[in-house]
């Protein structure tokens, strides 16, 4: 059962309702990953009741392979092709791999008017439900043949659920799907932990999950009994899944090595003003101002009058724990030493960060942030 998406459900079951009496319907669900679109797909899918379900998922790997999405959609229904007209049967039947002879490249407007076709066609035997998960990862002739389908159905007995990082395809109707407010992110905890949070634990994992229910559940089967009844948790960010870390690393990735670097910084620093950062930074070669500019510009943080913000908790978690131990030991050295001077408790706080063990001078730095 989901956790704290009956608003999503509500929608879900009204798109279902109409077309069940014959009226069309198509819904983008938007958000980041692991917001939990799949699993709204798949509620989706357990209320289909009598619906012909047609689904495909967009795989990054066959993202240049034309029509391999709309052949993962359309082939179990291949058969209702003989009722088109000839010409965009021939064009779908080459699109698919289903024709004769030697394919030749088909005509891209008789995909499209085809796709449309074979969806309506379909529907007067049954209702039709189509799920398509990470539609941006779907080959673009097979996104275009789609999105021209589906912002021509009209009163078809078809619904159709989209699921995409944003901004989406434009023209159709779309709902942001964002994170769990607090009180069902604590729900969540506690239906995986077994047992309900203390209340600056749920705090905590709501701050720096921002509600995103994968996180949560990685993180809550992360924790021990001690931390979910109150034992203080890491300062540093806490460390994030492998599921979040795979699908949020691949946009680090296109980073470059300094803009990666700067982004480690700012993650390891929390909160630091403008010229904090830039002096840490540069310890560690990076100018922040342009490789920070990097990460703004690929929408992983928003630079403000204060220093860094990131767009997402989770984007200052993976960017932490993506980079090895030295590496945030060299982070926050780096910030330590920008500190020293400013911020007496800060400052001693990165040196205890940066230790491998016992260190005197970090220990001589708590002792004096502490009187």
């Amino acid at each position: 059962m989901l956790t704290g998406r009956e608003a999503e459900q509500g929608r879900i079951d009204q798109l279902l309702q109409r077309a069940a009496a014959g009226s069309s319907g198509v819904l983008v669900l938007l958000g980041d990953p692991g917001i939990g679109k799949t699993a709204l797909l798949e509620y989706a899918a357990s209320r289909a009741g009598p619906m012909r379900v047609l689904r495909t998922t967009g795989i990054e790997a066959e993202n240049e392979l034309g029509f391999a999405g709309l052949y993962s959609l359309l082939h179990p229904v291949a058969d209702y092709l003989k009722g088109l007209p000839e010409p965009q049967a021939a064009a779908l039947r080459s699109a698919l791999g289903l024709g004769r002879g030697v394919r030749r490249t088909p005509d891209r407007l008789a995909v499209a008017a085809g796709t449309h076709g074979l969806l309506t066609t379909v529907a007067e035997a049954e209702p039709l439900l189509i799920l398509v998960d990470d539609l941006h990862w779907l080959d673009r002739a097979s996104q275009e043949a789609l999105l021209f389908a589906l912002r021509r159905l009209d009163r078809d007995a078809i619904a159709c659920l989209l699921t995409v990082r944003p901004p989406g395809p434009a023209g159709l109707p779309r709902l942001d799907v964002t994170g769990l407010s607090s009180d069902a992110a604590e729900r969540l905890v506690e239906a995986v932990a077994g047992k309900r949070p203390a209340p600056e634990t749920a705090r905590r994992l709501y701050a720096e999950t921002g509600g995103n229910p994968l996180a949560l559940v990685e993180l809550s089967a992360a924790l021990t009994a001690e931390q979910l009844a109150g034992a203080e948790l890491p300062g540093a960010p806490l460390e994030p899944g492998d599921a979040i870390r795979q699908r949020f690393a691949a946009r680090l990735d296109r980073l470059s090595p300094p803009a990666r670097t700067a982004l480690l910084v700012a993650a390891a620093a929390g909160h630091c003003s403008w010229a904090e950062m830039s002096a840490a930074a540069a310890r560690l070669g990076a100018v922040d101002a342009t490789a920070l500019g990097e990460a703004e510009t690929a929408g992983l943080i928003r630079l403000a009058s204060t220093g860094v913000e990131f767009s997402h908790p989770l984007v200052r978690s993976v960017a932490y724990h993506v980079a090895v131990p030295a590496q945030r030991r060299a982070a926050h050295l780096a910030l330590a030493e920008a500190l020293t001077g400013r911020d007496a408790e800060r400052a001693a706080w990165h040196l205890a960060a940066a230790a491998t063990g016992p260190d005197d001078e970090a220990a001589a730095a708590l002792d004096a942030a502490a009187r």
